[in-house]
């Protein structure tokens, strides 16, 4: 039977928190990014449900203008006017300066593709504009973002938000000692520990995610037996690592 592990304390998630409590306290605007599968998601979650100004917001790459401010204002509780985008844009700011927030934006490398810089540049002007009121913002995203930051064309000048950043994080991974921490309470003989940590840290798949699908499938073959480093093997065959 599959055992969960909760919330991971490591240094990734410890930072990732760090940069969401300083950001917030400050109004400004935090980046924290990560290749997939380490903890960003979970961490800003977390950081989210225990603050009472956060709201989390999931973007993708198919939204257009209209589409972002629409999704931000619904998950700040309110429904923007129809309108231009200008219009809309305003009717959210003007929201936020009364209801300031701290907008935590995830898969926010997202909306920097595509020739995207004005979804981005919204996300600026609505920051500029409240956060003398009291709006924060996070964004949490893959790696890449911080080669947009650093364009400086005609056509993408991200110059105006990389110059704003605040608080910036890019995390590590996770370490052997954490991943023991973490399974250490679970029905996994030692040497069956030691092989889950050499394997998740030798692997191209590093990270939390990858850690809680060994994890899964060890638990799915053990059944109520204790894990071993055969049913590890077994395991890693199956996931083909």
């Amino acid at each position: 039977m599959a055992q969960e592990m909760g919330f991971i304390n490591t240094l990734d998630a410890d930072r990732i928190l760090a940069v969401c409590v300083v950001t917030e306290q400050s109004c400004g605007i935090g980046v924290i990014l990560g290749a997939a599968g380490t903890g960003k998601t979970f961490a800003v979650k977390y950081f989210a449900e225990r603050s009472d100004k956060a709201v989390y917001i999931k973007v993708d790459g198919v939204m257009n203008c209209s589409n972002l401010i629409r999704h931000i204002s619904r998950k700040c509780g309110f429904e923007v006017p129809p309108g231009s985008i200008w219009e809309m844009k305003n009717s959210l700011i003007e929201f936020l300066q009364t209801n300031p927030k701290t907008l935590i934006i995830d898969e926010a490398d997202k909306l920097f593709q595509a020739n995207s810089i004005k979804r981005v540049e919204i996300l600026r002007d609505i920051h500029e504009e409240t956060a003398g009121n009291g709006t924060a913002l996070i964004l949490a995203g893959a790696p890449f973002i911080e080669s947009f930051l650093s364009r400086r064309t005609i056509k993408e000048n991200y110059g105006q938000i990389d110059s704003r950043i605040d608080y910036g994080y890019k995390t590590l991974g996770l370490t052997a000692k954490e991943i023991q921490k973490a399974i250490s309470g679970m029905k996994i003989d030692q040497k069956a520990q030691k092989a889950i940590a050499e394997t998740v840290l030798k692997s191209s798949r590093s990270s939390i995610r990858c850690l809680a699908k060994i994890l899964a499938r060890c638990f799915d073959i053990a059944g109520d037996e204790m894990v071993t480093t055969a049913t590890v093997v077994q395991a890693c065959n199956i996931m083909m690592m």
